[in-house]
């Protein structure tokens, strides 16, 4: 269910014992492009929701907060470069990971989450 990827992930080591997951990288989630409809560019597709980074071997889910269409932190990633599409993870017996829900986030404050977001996303 796209309003919660972690449910999902929880189910993988019981739908298999090792596996392949491919999800936006955060180069496609935040590489400027235009809107049909809409004046000026937004950050990634539209009704994309999450940022998807691996952080030593631990995969890191994190909402795509509003804070990535200004924070000038993020203009190395304006040009998409096609072969940074796509985040690709291999795992086997046990699929790591950390998600960063909105509420999390929120009760860091706004510079903390910032910074939480900042950092995890630098290190894909």
């Amino acid at each position: 269910k796209a309003a919660q990827p972690a449910d999902a992930l929880r189910r993988l080591p019981a739908l298999a014992r090792e596996g392949y997951l491919a999800v936006p990288s955060v180069f496609a989630a935040l590489a400027l492009r235009s809107a049909p409809g809409l004046a000026g560019s937004i950050r990634g597709e539209l009704l994309q929701r999450w940022l998807f980074g691996v952080r030593r071997g631990v995969l890191h889910i994190l909402p795509k907060a509003p804070f990535a269409e200004v924070d000038p932190f993020y203009q190395k990633y304006n040009k998409l470069q096609a072969e940074h599409a796509q985040l690709n993870v291999w795992w086997k017996g046990s699929l790591p990971f950390k998600f960063w829900d909105y509420d999390l986030i929120d009760r860091s404050g706004p510079q903390v989450a910032l910074q939480i977001v900042r950092r995890t996303v630098s290190l894909e």
